[in-house]
């Protein structure tokens, strides 16, 4: 594994194999959103990092449209599916031999809303959906206290 330590942005430091998490003086979304930043700005290192996320989104979506035949959509949740048009762009592009194709104004205008982003003549639609994260993690951690820590959720 590369590891690499980088100061993006005056101060804030960038770990190439966690570059989206693990900072304590960030969300996610924020640690992303600096990191894009700097990367539109020209900085290789996070360049490297936006391309880096893309690709091990892209090689998740690919695998599952491969396993199962295709999909009907993918869905764009969290902080950063929800906030960050970019990087929804990078992990979408080179499906479209999937029939997944985003609508460029569509993506650029949605944040932090349900809406459809894909392009019309799309076969499968791509989508940006709300989601409650810390919701979500708390009740996978009340499930998993209920089973006593043997089981994960159902």
């Amino acid at each position: 594994m590369v590891k690499r330590r980088k100061d993006v942005n005056g101060g804030f430091e960038n770990t190439m194999h966690s570059a989206y998490g693990n900072q304590k003086e960030c969300t996610r979304t924020n640690c992303v959103t600096l990191i894009l930043a700097a990367a539109e700005a020209g900085e290789p290192d996070s360049e490297l990092a936006v391309r880096a996320f893309c690709y091990r989104a892209k090689k998740y979506v690919g695998a599952y449209l491969s396993i199962l035949g295709g999909a009907d959509a993918v869905i764009f949740g969290g902080g950063i599916g929800e906030n960050l048009p970019k990087i929804r762009e990078g992990i979408c592009a080179g499906f479209e031999w999937a029939g997944l194709q985003l609508d460029p104004t569509e993506n650029t205008v949605v944040l932090r809303s349900d809406a459809k982003i894909s392009g019309a003549g799309s076969a499968i639609e791509a989508w940006v959906v709300q989601v409650d994260e810390a919701a979500v993690i708390a009740c996978d951690v009340i499930e998993r206290l209920r089973n006593d820590g043997t089981e994960g959720p159902e």
